[in-house]
């Protein structure tokens, strides 16, 4: 039997994004420190992206930093340990220093002579609070310890982003590059680049494409997600890239998925689908779409997918098609979804009518060419009566 597939072109974008707390120190059992202590400045970098208009959150809305937790780790050699925790506390505003990205927090750090790395964890205190209340952790060696903060979400449920009085923060993390702490350290030697914890999915109709006059937006269904996500990327899945500030430092990358063991296997997986309805005359569903990361899985019914529903031309009835995350150096590998990333999916010519059911949609078994990582290239690629313009850029 002759599969019929069809497909609409699109133009994917793949972005990298780069990345008031309370003044009460959190509940931990850890050893009273009768020693010096410094108050430090943090510069914390935040994810980069260009504003988008958006019915939803705002941009300052996905980079808020509600609450800020500091875990700090003895380096003095061999595996990194828990020492102790502290809350970090915003600093003033000052016009001269806080521009664009940079946010400034302060901590009380202990005066040691051994390096420590300095942990921060933003928009996750219970998460954090609950892991500092266990006893015995001063001594836990690093990812030990870090791997048990983890977000998850009910199954069904999609990320609260419904207004910018009523949504869930971002939870972030980011780190310092091991120093000794002394009495006349003011600020850390390095910036800490903040990474989100989650991927983000921007979908819409290209300005000024064929597919402006052809195809009207009704809804985004979601498939094959994870319900939870470890707010901490493991060792070894986030690298450094090059500089981009002359005396700050560089850039982190998250280069693969940290997927927590319970939710690795694909029955544990929430087929779906999650479901995003587009307002009317509404063309593109910006800082909605938020995941945890998931790998990837080369099986047509278990792997990540998107179903779009749509209008195509004269057609009076919604009509589905199907979006799959392709590898664009090897079409027939799908890629993982990684956390700090932001998908654009841009819709620049319909071809056809899509499918009856979102179902129908989905068990076609592929879709459209999409984004791959880790590279900046830009190009088409013709595949039967589909065109995709494809720009990957990696920031």
């Amino acid at each position: 039997m002759k599969i019929e597939h069809r497909y609409f072109s699109v133009l994917t974008v793949m972005l990298c994004l780069a990345a008031s707390c309370n003044h009460e120190e959190p509940v931990v059992d850890q050893e009273v420190w009768r020693g010096e202590q410094q108050t430090v400045t943090f510069d914390l970098h935040m994810p980069e992206t260009p504003e988008i208009e958006s019915r939803v959150i705002t941009q300052d809305d996905m980079y808020a930093i509600k609450t800020l937790d500091i875990l700090v780790f003895r380096a003095d050699g061999g595996d990194e340990r828990f020492d102790y925790a502290i809350r970090g506390v915003e600093m003033p505003r000052n016009p001269s220093m806080q521009e664009g990205t940079i946010r400034y927090y302060s901590g009380d750090l202990r005066v040691a002579p051994y390096p420590q790395r300095v942990v921060l964890l933003v928009n996750c205190r219970q998460q954090v609070d609950q892991l500092l209340s266990a006893p015995d952790l001063v001594g836990m060696e690093k990812w030990a310890m870090l791997s048990q903060l983890k977000f998850t979400i009910t199954p069904g449920e999609i990320w609260n982003t419904e207004s910018s009085t009523n949504y869930t923060p971002l939870p972030m993390w980011g780190e310092n590059e091991p120093e000794v702490i002394t009495s006349t350290t003011w600020r850390l030697a390095t910036p800490i680049r903040m990474v989100m914890m989650v991927a983000t999915i921007n979908i819409g109709i290209s300005s000024g494409t064929a597919a402006e006059g052809k195809f009207v937006f009704k809804t985004v269904h979601v498939l094959n997600t994870n319900t939870s996500g470890h707010i901490v990327p493991a060792p070894g899945n986030v690298t450094l890239g090059s500089s981009i500030y002359t005396n700050y430092g560089e850039m982190k990358y998250v280069t693969a998925p940290t997927v927590p063991d319970e939710v690795k296997p694909y029955s544990a997986r929430h087929f779906g689908p999650l479901r995003h309805p587009f307002d009317p005359g509404e063309k593109f569903l910006t800082r909605e779409i938020f995941l945890f990361e998931i790998e990837e899985n080369q099986s047509p019914t278990e792997t990540f997918s998107l179903v779009i529903g749509g209008v195509y031309g004269s057609d009076t009835a919604t009509t589905y098609y199907r979006f799959d995350f392709f590898d664009l150096f090897d079409q027939n590998r799908r890629v993982p979804i990684m956390r700090n990333y932001a998908y654009l999916v841009g819709i620049i010519d319909v071809v056809s009518s899509g499918y009856p059911t979102a179902r129908e949609a989905f068990m076609s078994g592929t879709g459209t060419m999409g984004p791959s990582r880790s590279v900046t290239r830009s190009g088409h690629l013709q595949q039967g009566a589909m065109t995709t313009g494809i720009s990957i850029t990696e920031l």
